[in-house]
């Protein structure tokens, strides 16, 4: 099977705080998985639809404030595990500033060389 991925996914540890319209008002937490150039992976504890318009922050010690921007949900995967389910969603980018996505791809590339540069050497 062909993968569908039109960008390279960055691994990255941080805090994704999802909302979608007619949900939980304080939102869902979850963990961020991934980013890429069109959008972000995350683990869930609760499911969101494939198709459903959220907004949401992306928070993570690489900058200093929340990411801000709105997407949609893509893929939903329900994971199983002893304390219950949990949700791996991937969520495209509808609006997101572009230059702060682009300093977050571009500073984790350069820690990926650099750890790169350090195995070699």
């Amino acid at each position: 099977m062909r993968d569908q991925r039109w960008y390279i996914r960055y691994n990255i540890e941080g805090m994704a705080n999802l909302k979608s319209k007619g949900a939980d008002p304080s939102g869902i937490n979850s963990d961020l998985i991934d980013i890429s150039y069109r959008g972000f992976g995350a683990w869930a504890n609760k499911k969101i639809g494939v198709g459903q318009e959220i907004s949401f922050e992306l928070m993570t010690k690489l900058w200093d404030e929340p990411v801000v921007g709105k997407g949609e949900v893509k893929y939903v995967q329900e994971v199983k595990r002893e304390q219950g389910s949990v949700f791996r969603l991937g969520v495209e980018f509808k609006e997101i500033d572009k230059k702060t996505l682009q300093s977050i791809i571009n500073y984790l590339v350069q820690n990926i060389c650099a750890e790169a540069k350090k195995k070699a050497t």
